[in-house]
């Protein structure tokens, strides 16, 4: 990838153990990592316009919940067409029928494996 093709992927994540594990993975894979800690943080950096290729939201954050920003970007028309995967520690609470029915475009449980995370990546963002 050059840097005029270089995708943007940004990381909704408080944690910042696995905000960083995700950065590591996807600048391995060639992406521009961007990482913010909050809902609307995220809707911020797309509203200017950062404008990235996917968006990974981690679903318990701790201003607004994962899920409810996601569904506030996916009813967005600028933002509509952003892929986002639901990211969840805890599987218990955030379903992923939950997760497709409100727009994500697909679902990672925490921990997750390295090879499915990539694989779920780079599937979006082709």
């Amino acid at each position: 990838m050059t840097a005029s093709e270089t995708k943007i992927v940004l990381i909704v994540e408080d944690d910042p153990i696995c905000a960083e594990l995700c950065s590591d993975l996807l600048t391995a894979q060639g992406y521009e990592a961007i990482h913010v800690t909050d809902g609307w943080k995220a809707m911020e950096e797309v509203a200017l316009e950062k404008r990235p290729n996917l968006i990974l939201m981690d679903l318990q954050l701790p201003d607004i919940s994962g899920l409810k920003a996601s569904e506030m970007l996916k009813k967005s028309r600028a933002h509509a067409a952003i892929p986002i995967i639901a990211m969840t520690a805890f599987p218990s609470l955030w379903s992923e029928p939950a997760c497709k029915e409100v727009g994500c475009d697909d679902y990672i449980s925490k921990p997750f494996s390295v090879e499915l995370f990539i694989k779920k990546v780079n599937t979006l963002i082709a």
